[in-house]
């Protein structure tokens, strides 16, 4: 049998409640980054989808527009018209909704980027006099 060095026997009784601490502090620190990855994983997945969908509709509204606008070449009714003046900010729109990342970057300012987004559409709305809430929905479901 091996001596046992009777400092290491006392210390280990004295400080078995902090190395009980201690060992579940890590496996606490460990479960929760666990969870907390997998809830931000979901967070940002819903988050994404609903940014996607407003973008979306952004997109969809700009290529229609131009459409109708393609279609009326020639027209001269008011409707023609206004579609004329917004053109140009339409075409901005398309511009600005291609500029997003389509992929994570640290380097791209996303939320700026987005507000600039929606108050081209916002402009765009204006000169078309369309109501830009008139579609618009509080929450998204699968």
């Amino acid at each position: 049998m091996e001596p046992v060095d009777i400092d290491k026997a006392f210390d280990s009784i004295v400080f078995a409640e902090q190395t009980e601490l201690d060992q579940g502090y890590k496996e606490g620190h460990e479960a929760g980054c666990t969870e907390a990855r997998a809830v931000g994983r979901g967070l940002g997945f819903q988050r994404a989808a609903q940014l996607a969908s407003e973008v979306g509709f952004y997109g969809g509204f700009a290529q229609q527009a131009l459409a109708q606008l393609a279609a009326a070449d020639g027209a001269s009714d008011a409707a023609s018209q206004q579609l004329r003046r917004a053109r140009p900010l339409l075409l901005g729109l398309t511009r600005l909704i291609e500029r997003l990342p389509r992929h994570n970057s640290r380097d791209s300012d996303v939320s700026a980027l987005l507000d600039t987004v929606r108050a081209k559409f916002r402009q765009v709305c204006a000169v078309l006099k369309v109501n830009p809430t008139a579609g618009e929905q509080k929450e998204i479901s699968f």
